[in-house]
């Protein structure tokens, strides 16, 4: 199993990295799809929203510290139902992590790297992640730490590129459909954004805990939606509601549109690295839990068997889960945001009251 153990701060910054992840991109689009100009409501909504989710998986954690996600549910559940829920998790950690190098894959081909084909891509994607895996924990820490600083940068330097050219009539009328869009809007962008955090579950455990764990990590997630809220707040000002809600890459089409004195101009370059990086990151947190989860549940003993078939069998997927993302934006966005939020809020809520149950009977137990 995992040897390494990572700091707190490497594990805020993995919070905070795998938060952004692909939502770096698309979460504009998806708060404004039905709040329209009011989508920069939905993301401060979603900024709250996510500090508690957030802490719905520490409390979870905390319940049963040493555990994994996959040996908490065995523990909480039973051998049987613990079985079943835990092959759910791996289920979805597996596709997510398809998904995942499906859309690094689809924004690079039809961005960047128009000519290449999307297979070798993908391809690339997973052997980058196999051997990032393979470095182990405490290199994705590290990695992420070194990386942080140029990320944040990068979107600093976005968004201060694009205030002079921020449209004040672009958010008005303020609450002209009403408040039903701004809190669908707010669920949705919850579910995508916050509700796969239990895939630290898989992680927490590895971490050298400190005594302001909880306190940092919920700021790195709170942190990661006051990002989401000025992002979606740029998009709506600088390009407009429609153009935001229509968009599938928003974040790069506004990067398009920085332009200081016809000299500093055209940075979405920047901006898709940025992507990149978060959700490469994203996937490989996924897929290290995916792996974990695999080995702990199956009681493996050398989870490097693993690494083969797992790279095939996310290769396969990748080309098969969707044709392109916008299907995924189209079709799947409901679906997929119950499965978020069954997986990072119904089912760690679950955990929590049946430990607070275990706890109350083994205080009578002791009292009597």
């Amino acid at each position: 199993m995992e040897k390494g153990r990572i700091s707190v701060r490497q594990v805020v910054v993995l919070t905070f990295m795998f938060t952004l992840g692909d939502m770096l991109q698309l979460f504009p689009s998806i708060v404004s799809s039905e709040s329209q100009q009011d989508g920069w409501i939905s993301a401060v909504i979603v900024m709250i929203a996510g500090v508690f989710v957030t802490a719905i998986i520490l409390t979870t954690f905390r319940f049963a510290p040493g555990l994994t996600l996959i040996e908490s549910c065995l523990h909480a559940f039973g051998n049987v139902l613990g079985f079943v829920i835990s092959i759910w998790y791996l289920f979805f950690l597996l596709i997510d992590c398809s998904y995942l190098v499906r859309e690094i894959g689809g924004f690079m081909t039809t961005s960047i790297f128009i000519t290449t084909p999307l297979p070798f891509v993908n391809l690339l994607i997973i052997l980058l992640m196999l051997w990032a895996f393979k470095a182990g924990l405490e290199a994705m820490g590290r990695s992420a730490e070194i990386i942080l600083p140029l990320l944040l940068i990068a979107i600093t330097i976005l968004i201060l590129s694009l205030l002079p050219q921020m449209n004040i009539h672009h958010f008005k009328p303020v609450g002209e459909n009403g408040i039903v869009p701004i809190l669908k809007s707010s669920l949705l962008g919850t579910a995508f954004s916050f509700g796969e955090l239990f895939a630290f579950l898989m992680i927490f455990p590895y971490v050298k805990l400190g005594s302001n764990m909880n306190k940092e990590v919920l700021f790195g997630s709170f942190a990661a939606g006051l990002i989401f809220s000025i992002i979606t707040a740029m998009c709506i000002g600088v390009i407009g509601p429609k153009l935001t809600a229509f968009s599938t890459y928003p974040m790069y089409t506004l990067a398009q549109k920085v332009n200081l004195g016809n000299f500093f101009q055209r940075i979405e370059a920047i901006m898709a690295l940025a992507y990149l990086i978060t959700t490469f990151f994203k996937a490989l947190v996924v897929y290290y839990a995916f792996i974990t989860g695999t080995v702990q549940l199956f009681r493996l003993k050398d989870r490097r068997s693993l690494f083969l078939p797992s790279g095939i069998l996310i290769f396969g997927l990748a080309v098969i889960i969707a044709p392109d993302v916008t299907y995924y934006l189209v079709e799947l966005v409901t679906p997929w945001m119950f499965w978020d939020l069954t997986n990072g809020i119904l089912i760690p809520l679950f955990l929590c009251l049946i430990y607070s149950i275990k706890q109350r009977m083994v205080k009578s137990e002791v009292q009597k």
